[in-house]
């Protein structure tokens, strides 16, 4: 992008989507981060979010990529990946190879092939009702517990207010006691608890610290 400014040909960047700052996007890769100008975009087809993948196609003049297009990059198949990056690990972590080349992390699937993992999205645990819900789902699995429950909030309907680490502290004390009410899955199941948007801790940084 550099090198290109002020040429009067299009130019066509792949990169991945980011909010650094409040209502304005820029495309970021290895080398660098450019603000985006996307008021003449024309969107293909496909639902852009932030950290998506991108090719933008565009004009770069004044340190801004004016946008004129966005679409994804075709799409390709993990085998053909593969042949040409082996099992680097794209993800990040202690691991240098992919999950799936994981020789430890196969046995460990092999050894547990029911394990089972139940994900609940917007858990309010201030609202009764998701309570009661919550009482009725874990009466269910209690003569089969899963490995593990994975709770993703935002926990509290009303995340707001001066007193609302007092409420979610409370909140999460009744869902304690709730558990407790079932040994079965006290005792044989885990509990994972992933903030949401709106839940303490600092803006919009990812991954969310614990609460």
């Amino acid at each position: 992008l550099l090198s290109s400014s002020g040429l009067p040909d299009k130019i066509i960047v792949l990169g991945m989507l980011t909010l650094l700052k409040e209502g304005r996007f820029y495309l970021e890769d290895p080398t660098g981060t450019v603000e985006l100008d996307l008021s003449q975009c024309v969107f293909h087809t496909g639902l852009f979010v932030e950290n998506s993948l991108v090719l933008a196609e565009g004009l770069y003049e004044d340190k801004v990529f004016h946008l004129k297009a966005i679409g994804f990059p075709p799409p390709e198949t993990s085998a053909e990946t593969r042949k040409y990056f082996g099992n680097i690990n794209f993800f990040g972590g202690p691991s240098a190879i992919c999950a799936k080349a994981s020789v430890k992390l196969q046995a460990m699937l092999e050894e547990h092939r029911d394990a089972m993992f139940v994900f609940l999205s917007d858990v309010f645990l201030d609202d009764q009702k998701v309570m009661d819900k919550l009482a009725t789902l874990f009466a269910g699995y209690s003569d089969s517990p899963p490995t593990a429950f994975v709770f993703l909030g935002n926990f509290s309907s009303t995340p707001y207010g001066a007193l609302r680490n007092q409420k979610l502290k409370s909140s999460f004390k009744s869902l304690a006691d709730l558990i407790l009410q079932f040994p079965s899955l006290a005792e044989q199941s885990h509990f994972l608890f992933v903030p949401g948007p709106q839940d303490q801790g600092p803006g919009n940084i990812l991954p969310r610290p614990p609460i």
